[in-house]
Order: C-alpha cells, then sequence, then structure tokens
C-alpha cells in the first residue's frame, strides 16, 4: 500500500506540475523539451528559471522594466558552450565584460544575444572600440577579433554524447545574424595583446547593433599582467596538415604557428621521391622556422637518399629539430622484432637522428624509439617514468580513439581526444595535466587538410560532420575560401599551451627571485604542484571550468605580484 500511495502521490505531483507549466502558455516547440534534456541534462522547468532569474537580478539592478527591452546580452567565458537555445544558455546578463591577460598573448569571452520576445532579432552584430588605460595608450582595434560562433550538426558517435545535433565550434569572420524568439547566439571577442603593450588596466565598449533593435553599449575591461608569455614555444603541440598544395599549405601552416603548433610535415610535404630532390622542403622549412617552427619530421628515407637528406639539415642547423617516424604505425608486439631491426638500420646511417612513434613505452621497443606517442589512458606509469628518466620524451598523443591499451576507466573520462561534443575543459586541461604529472611538454593530434567536414551550407555558414564516429576527430579548423576558420577548440588548445606557460614563468621566478618572502614562496609552490581540488590524476579532475580559470588567475596574480617584488616591468624567456 505504502508503495501505491507512492505511486499515485508521485503521479498526481507530475500531473500537477505539467498542469502549472501549460497554464503558463509554454509554446508546443518547448513541450518537446520535456523528452530530452538539454546538454547539463536540467529540464526545461529548471533551465528557465535561471534564465529568468538572470534576467529578474539584471533589470532589478539596472533598473530596467523587462518589457521595456527586447533582449538582454550574456557574457560568458570561452570554456562554454553556447548552444543555440537560448534556455541552454548558463552565463551572467551584464553590461560589463571582464578580461586579465599576460603580455603577448590572446584571451576571449563569449558575448550571447538573447531575445526577450517573440519577434525576430534582425541583422545583429557586433562592434569594439579599441581599449585605452589612464595613460591614453591603447590596445588597438586591429589587435581585437570578433567572431560569429557557428555550429556542426553531429551524429551518432561511438562514444556517449550529452546531445546530438548542432554544436557550437566554427568561429566565422563577424557577419550580420538573425535571431529567432526561441534562440541566442554567441560572438567570440577575442583580445590579443603584443610586446609592445604596457601593464595596466583597458577600457573600451562592445556595441551590439541591429536593424530592428536598440543598440546596447557594454564596457570592455582589460587588465593587462606585467609579465609576458614567451615568443618561443615551451609546449610543443604538434599536427600533420598534408594534403594542400603548397601555397594553401602554408596558409594553413601560418595558421597553425600563429597559434602555437608545429606542422610537422613541413619537412616532409613536397618531397620529389622520384629525383630526391627537396629543394620544396628546404624552401617550407626555411620559411616556417621564421614563423616560430620547433620541430618537424622528415621523409622515410633509406641509405644514401637519407643521408644526403641529413647532411642538408645539419648544413642548415635544422638537424637536431628533425625526427623520423619509425617502422610502422601503432606497432603489434609482433611487429616489434622487425622495429627494432628498422632502427637499427637508421642508426647506422644517422646515429643521432629521433625516431619516433605512436605507440605508448613498452620494454619490447627500449632502445629503438626515442619519442614515444603515448596515449593519455595508458597505464604503463613504470614504462613512461623509465624512459623519461633515460632521456627519451614521452607525448601524449590526442586521438579518436587508441589501440591495445589497458585503462581503468572508459576512454571518454579521460581529456584525450579533440572532439566537438564534448567540453572545451577537456580540450585546454590536458597540459596542466602534462605540468602535474611531468610528462615532455608536447601533445600530437591529426589536423589533415583533407580530414575535414566538407563545405558549409552558404546560407547559414553552418557544417556537418562526415560519416566518421569521432565527431572532428582529425580537424580543428574549417575550410573556407579565404584561408582557414578557427575552431572552438584550436582556441581552447591554445589557451591550454598559454596555461602552460603561466606555470613555466612562475618556476622561472621561484628559481631566479632569492629575496621573495616565505609566504609568496609557498604560495607558488602549492600552485606548481597543481592542486588536487583541480586534478588528482588523469581520469579524476574537475568537471567544474571555473576551477581551471580560478587556477589561471592565482597563478597570474602571483606572478604579477613576484615582478612587483622585483619591481620589473617584463619577463624575457627567449
Amino acid at each position: 500500500m505504502k508503495i501505491l500511495h507512492s505511486f499515485l502521490m508521485g503521479t498526481i505531483f507530475y500531473l500537477t506540475a505539467i498542469s502549472v507549466i501549460n497554464a503558463e502558455n509554454i509554446k508546443e516547440r518547448e513541450k518537446e523539451y520535456f523528452k530530452s534534456p538539454d546538454y547539463w541534462e536540467l529540464t526545461l522547468g529548471d533551465r528557465k528559471d535561471y534564465i529568468e532569474s538572470e534576467i529578474t537580478k539584471y533589470c532589478e539592478n539596472a533598473k530596467i522594466n523587462p518589457a521595456d527591452i527586447d533582449y538582454v546580452c550574456g557574457i560568458t567565458h570561452s570554456l562554454e558552450k553556447v548552444f543555440k537555445d537560448k534556455y541552454w544558455f548558463k552565463g551572467t546578463i551584464g553590461n560589463n565584460i571582464n578580461i586579465e591577460m599576460a603580455v603577448n598573448e590572446r584571451e576571449a569571452v563569449q558575448l550571447a544575444v538573447i531575445p526577450l520576445k517573440e519577434q525576430l532579432l534582425s541583422n545583429v552584430s557586433v562592434i569594439v572600440s579599441n581599449l585605452k588605460n589612464e595613460k591614453n595608450e591603447t590596445i588597438p582595434e586591429t589587435a581585437i577579433n570578433v567572431f560569429n560562433v557557428s555550429y556542426i550538426k553531429t551524429k551518432e558517435a561511438a562514444y556517449p554524447v550529452p546531445f546530438i545535433g548542432p554544436w557550437p565550434d566554427p568561429l566565422v569572420p563577424i557577419h550580420p545574424v538573425d535571431i529567432p524568439s526561441q534562440e541566442t547566439r554567441a560572438f567570440w571577442i577575442e583580445v590579443r595583446t603584443s610586446e609592445g603593450t604596457a601593464a595596466g588596466l583597458y577600457r573600451g565598449t562592445v556595441t551590439v547593433c541591429g536593424r530592428n533593435i536598440k543598440s546596447s553599449i557594454i564596457t570592455l575591461n582589460v587588465r593587462v599582467w606585467p609579465f609576458s608569455l614567451p615568443k618561443k614555444q615551451v609546449v610543443e603541440t604538434c599536427t600533420w596538415i598534408s594534403g594542400a598544395p603548397n601555397q594553401l599549405y602554408r596558409d594553413y601552416a601560418e595558421y597553425f604557428l600563429d597559434h602555437k603548433i608545429n606542422p610537422i610535415d613541413t619537412g616532409k610535404a613536397f618531397y620529389n621521391r622520384e629525383n630526391g630532390d627537396f629543394s620544396k622542403v628546404v624552401d617550407n622549412l626555411d620559411w616556417a622556422f621564421k614563423h616560430g617552427l620547433t620541430r618537424f619530421q622528415i621523409p622515410r628515407l633509406k641509405g644514401e637518399k637519407l643521408k644526403k637528406f641529413c647532411d642538408m639539415l645539419r648544413e642548415k642547423g635544422w638537424f637536431d629539430h628533425a625526427m623520423i617516424y619509425g617502422y610502422k604505425d601503432e606497432p603489434h608486439p609482433r611487429d616489434y622484432a622487425e622495429f627494432r631491426k628498422d632502427s637499427k638500420q637508421i642508426r647506422k646511417i644517422e646515429p643521432n637522428l629521433k625516431i619516433f612513434m605512436a605507440e605508448s613505452p613498452d620494454p619490447g621497443l627500449y632502445g629503438s624509439v626515442d619519442i614515444w606517442w603515448s596515449s593519455m589512458p595508458s597505464d604503463n606509469t613504470d614504462y613512461i617514468n623509465n624512459q623519461l628518466e633515460n632521456g627519451k620524451e614521452v607525448w601524449w598523443y590526442r586521438c579518436g580513439i587508441p589501440v591495445r591499451l589497458k585503462y581503468s576507466m572508459p576512454y571518454y573520462y579521460y581529456p584525450s581526444s579533440v572532439l566537438v561534443d564534448r567540453s572545451s575543459l577537456v580540450t585546454r586541461i590536458i597540459y596542466t595535466m602534462i605540468w602535474k604529472f611531468k610528462m615532455t611538454p608536447a601533445t600530437f593530434f591529426y589536423a589533415g587538410f583533407c580530414a575535414n567536414p566538407g563545405e558549409a551550407n552558404k546560407e547559414t555558414y553552418e557544417w556537418e560532420t562526415g560519416s566518421w564516429l569521432w565527431n572532428g576527430d582529425g580537424f580543428v579548423v574549417y575550410p573556407s575560401p579565404d584561408g582557414p576558420i578557427p575552431s572552438i577548440r584550436l582556441k581552447c588548445m591554445a589557451d591550454g599551451v598559454e596555461d602552460y606557460e603561466y606555470l613555466h614563468i612562475l618556476k622561472h621566478k621561484l628559481q631566479n627571485t632569492p629575496s621573495l618572502s616565505d609566504d609568496l614562496r609557498k604560495q607558488a609552490e602549492n600552485l606548481l604542484n597543481i592542486p588536487e581540488k583541480l586534478m588528482v590524476n588523469t581520469h579524476y579532475y574537475n568537471r567544474d571550468p571555473f576551477v581551471l580559470l580560478k587556477f589561471r588567475k592565482e597563478v597570474g596574480d602571483l606572478i604579477a605580484k613576484i615582478v612587483s617584488v622585483q619591481s620589473n616591468a617584463n619577463i624575457n624567456l627567449d
């Protein structure tokens, strides 16, 4: 009877709740939301409550009647996925944007335009002014990029996903957009400081305008810390992008290098195997080193051809940056004997040429591999530590799915892939993990020119994933006649590299500031050890993006304090 009573009371409660919501004149379209929760697994009621409470709070503080405005502006960080559905927005409503950043850094924030009435907002766009400090020094408009956040429609995947449909990822050149009443659109605002940017607080405005709406002006505050991120790569994030014609290849290579990612096939793309001509390779390498290249792959050559190629590299001073791929991709243990034989032949010709391989460290290949690409879920920590202690490099390899690995949790628990339908946090946090777990500061992923989602819908500027069961695996830029279009994933990877650089600078300052107080020294040591509130191991880390963002701020604030102690305006690690 108790069970029956509970069931009847629950049913009555459910029907009462439905009748109350129906009494609020929920649109037919919105009724469908009861059948599928949002990305955060919240019900429609919870979603509406959140947005409405944020709007109410904003209007009360600004002394505005909600009935008098057509829309509000939502503000959120770069790690939130802002979907089309306006009830999915999880940021705050306001008219102030705050950014903190170092010199020589990019930092972004998202602004969402959220309709309040049953009308289409037409031709909505965003304009950002230059930024000025109290000394009238500026961060010019040319250093501020604004993108429309666009979408790629995902398909059923080979891993659990919270939502199948349009995911925010492409960042397309700014253009006016129409916003239906039940949706929202986000704009990605990216500020970039340069070596000449002075520390201090800069202010400017962000103007939201449109054809049938009243313009809104939002204050943009950018605090620049008194230290600079290094020009030279500290973390080597590598990828292949071969498949494009030479000039287009350079366009994409330059774009990746500008985001601190090495297009490693620069050392082998356009090599002529028929006649052994490597003149185009030399031209590309010469160009790439001027744009920040630090590591590259050479062709799989043998005998005199390998010797000749390496002699050229030595003559140019590039040999120490070169590496050659091993015998076989992701070799099975039955391939190890041939792998060892192949490496021995390479070493006979070029003893100091580094051999790399997409394989987790294994004693069966010790001595035959110099640079291991280990999948993050690999539990062979003893093998990894053995190779690191013996002067070898172990990078984390980001891919759709690893092979022949044993690990303690399902693969999707690890931030080890670059997928569209996962949180932005997993794309970024891996670089802080590299620091904590003392891996070689490098990662690899594949972003081939040929692996792309195809052409965009010319009317909506949206894409659709292909048949591959790992949505977004294999590309982090979108093709366009005007050059590469970045993804949110690419920007978050670059932010993750900069997180590592913050820690690198903090360690440098700690080691080179003997006058530092015990209190500041202790704070620095605690941050450099990476607190457990942020992560414990590679599959047990804090999924709340605010924890990582707060950690970054703590590191930046502490570096600024140490710089103040030193009375030194900048750090130069180049």
